[in-house]
Parts: C-alpha cells; sequence; structure tokens
C-alpha cells in the first residue's frame, strides 16, 4: 500500500497523529534526550573497552544510531532494535542473502505483537512512557487487529529507515570534519567543557536546552546536512495542491515536484565558498534566522512539512558529539592525498563516498587539549576563515 493510500485508511490516520502528537510531545522529547546522553556515554564507554587502534569507529556506529532510535520509538521492553541491528551484522557478515534478513519480517511482528498485548495486560507497566509506541497504543484504544499491527510494523520501519539512514550518513561527514580540522575540534571541546562546567555536570546530566544551547555543535550539524545530508538537500518530492506557473512551466494539479535544495545549498551567491564546511555561517542567530526566513537554508526542510524530528536528531548527534570530543582524540583517514577531504558524489540513498570515511586510533583526549586560549584563537581562526 501506497503513501497516499495509507493515508485515507483509519489506521493510516492513526499512524499519522500517533507520530504528530510524539514529536509535538515535550515530555517524549526530554525522555529521548536522556536516552541520547546516556546511550551516548555508553557508546563511549564500549569504544574505549573493544575499539583497536586500526578499528574505523563507523563501522561500529550504526549500532549506536539504531539501538537508541528504537529505544526512544518502541519504548519499555524488548524493542526491534536488537532485531534491525543482528539483521544488519547478519548481512555484513552473510549477505542479502542471510538467514537472518528472511527471518527478520517474522521476528519484527513477533514482538510488536508481543508488546502490543503486553501493553494491554499491564498497562500500570507503560504509565508515562511517552513513547511512539504508546502513543499508537492509546490511540487504536488497545483494540488494534492483525491488519493494524502489520500497518505499524510497516510504519515503524519506515520511520526506523528515515532517521537511521540520514543520521549515519550526517554523523558520518560532521565527526569527520571535526575530527578532521583542529581549529573546530577545539572550539566544539571549548564549548562543551564551559557549559559542563557552568552547570558542574557530567554529559549524562544535560538537558534539551543544554544541548541546543551548544551553538558552534549545532552549526556544525546544520552545515553537515546542508553540504551532505540524503533528505532534503537531495530527495525532496512534493504534489502541486494547485496548478501553477513558475519560470515559464505550466504545473498542473496533482504533478509531482522534484524540490533540489542543493542547487541553493552548494550556491556560492548564498554561501560563499559553498563546497567549504564552515560551520560559523550560523552562529549568528540573527543571520541565521533570516536565512530560514529567506530559505537560503532549508537543511531540515521548511514551513509545514519541516522535518518534525528535528529537535530529536539535534540532541542524539549533540550528544553524540559531545560525549565523542569530550574523551577522545582520532585521525582521519581518506582516500584523498594528505587525508584531504573527499568531494562529495553520492546520490540520493548512495554513500559511495561517505563510506571511504575513516576514524581510526582512537585514544584518550590529550592531557589539556583545547585550553581556554587555545579555544579563543581557534574560534576566531574558524570565523575569519568562513
Amino acid at each position: 500500500m501506497g503513501t497516499k493510500e495509507r493515508k485515507s485508511t483509519e489506521s493510516g490516520k492513526i499512524f499519522d497523529k500517533a507520530s504528530a502528537d510524539f514529536f509535538a510531545n515535550k515530555k517524549a522529547l526530554a525522555r529521548a534526550t536522556q536516552i541520547f546522553v546516556d546511550s551516548a556515554e555508553d557508546f563511549c564507554d564500549q569504544m574505549e573497552r573493544v575499539l583497536k587502534p586500526d578499528e574505523n569507529v563507523f563501522e561500529k556506529l550504526w549500532t549506536y544510531v539504531v539501538q537508541t532510535n528504537a529505544d526512544m520509538l518502541y519504548g519499555n521492553g524488548e524493542n526491534a532494535g536488537s532485531i534491525v541491528c543482528k539483521t544488519i551484522s547478519s548481512i555484513n557478515k552473510e549477505g542479502l542473502f542471510s538467514s537472518q534478513v528472511r527471518q527478520a519480517g517474522d521476528d519484527l511482528r513477533q514482538v510488536l505483537n508481543e508488546r502490543y498485548q503486553d501493553r494491554k495486560d499491564h498497562p500500570e507497566k507503560y504509565l508515562g512512557e511517552d513513547s511512539l509506541f504508546e502513543e499508537f497504543f492509546l490511540l487504536s484504544k488497545g483494540e488494534a487487529d492483525e491488519e493494524m499491527l502489520t500497518g505499524l510494523q510497516q510504519f515503524m520501519l519506515t520511520l526506523q529507515l528515515a532517521a537511521n539512514g540520514n543520521q549515519l550518513v550526517t554523523i558520518r561527514w560532521l565527526m569527520s570534519h571535526v575530527y578532521g580540522d583542529p581549529a573546530i575540534l577545539a572550539g566544539v571541546r571549548a564549548e562543551v567543557q564551559q557549559l559542563l562546567l557552568k552547570k558542574g555536570c557530567g554529559i549524562r546530566d544535560l538537558k534539551l536546552d543544554d544541548l541546543l544551547s551548544l551553538s558552534l555543535t549545532n552549526a556544525c550539524i546544520t552545515e553537515a546536512v546542508r553540504l551532505h545530508s540524503d533528505i532534503p538537500s537531495k530527495l525532496t518530492l512534493r504534489s502541486a495542491e494547485i496548478p501553477m506557473e513558475f519560470g515559464g512551466f505550466k504545473i498542473p494539479k496533482g504533478a509531482t515536484l522534484f524540490l533540489y535544495a542543493d542547487a541553493v545549498h552548494k550556491d556560492d551567491k548564498y554561501f560563499p565558498d559553498a563546497a567549504s564546511f564552515c560551520p560559523h555561517r550560523y552562529t549568528d542567530p540573527e543571520a541565521f534566522n533570516q536565512m530560514n526566513k529567506d530559505r537560503e537554508i532549508v537543511a531540515f526542510g521548511h514551513g509545514r512539512k519541516r522535518c518534525t524530528g528535528e529537535l530529536h536528531a539535534r540532541s542524539q548527534i549533540s550528544a553524540l558529539l559531545a560525549s565523542f570530543v569530550m574523551r577522545f582524540d582520532m585521525d582521519l583517514v581518506t582516500n584523498e592525498k594528505d587525508n584531504q577531504m573527499p568531494e562529495d558524489h553520492d546520490g540520493p540513498f548512495v554513500f559511495d563516498t561517505a563510506n571511504t570515511l575513516k576514524l581510526v586510533n582512537l585514544r584518550p583526549r590529550a592531557p589539556g587539549a583545547s585550553d581556554g586560549a587555545s579555544a579563543c584563537v581557534s574560534q576566531k581562526a574558524i570565523f575569519e576563515r568562513c
């Protein structure tokens, strides 16, 4: 069943409302932020224990993204994250035709059915959970039939696919740019350190507002999405609601429009030296707001179609980056001369260039790295370069 057909069904309306309610739920966002900071620190603990010097951090990173998204969407108890991780691991070892791939659909269906039934039998266990699964359960009044539960499985997997794919490529490019540029790395470290000192806390104690207050960190996220994101930069489709004429072309009602944000995002007219990674384009709040207003930057979409999960994504990615920069040094390795960053030629759902990036030789952060004075010099260097 296609998206249009699904939206017209009763179950489709429930899925859409559950999704809208979840992403607008401030308690759910607070819960998700706690998942992200705890999972980021847990993942760094794991990397410190098991990663060998020649191993690429990015080869392990997908497990963090997949599992944290699953914890956020599915809620307490066993969820789809472990099954998806197991399936991807199987694909990496045995290829697309591994037995686990064939088994994954049945495993997911069984877990969702069991968790739905458990919510019916023991509703007290899930009070205040604030997950997307719980939103769906409440809207369906605990009366979902087999067809609706199958639809939920497909809907949740679609959400995970969109989130996991986009976040993985963004994180890969983001961390490569940050660790590949000593000035940017020093600047990000300095602002995270200043926040932790100001609050007198650790990464696990940070709240959403704290993570969003990291202006350079969030500017780095915006710049990584501008340069490298799949959606919306390379793949945004819309349906014309009315007949119109644009640039001499007549567009009938119902026509599918392909909005190519990269045409603006990589235009030197709007972004001087557009091919360069320059986060200080966005560190002035007034200038950044004007860029959004003028639709020069649509890293997370625009208007009523803007990404509803933007704050979740910023929370998740900034928590991960903050944890890494405060704990580790790493070396960027590319296939380019002198380890230069490669030019991104990837298309929608094609990550060939991104997959050449490596962060290796993970080690404890050097003592005294990014002290206040050097950080100020680094910030000035980044700003002047932009």
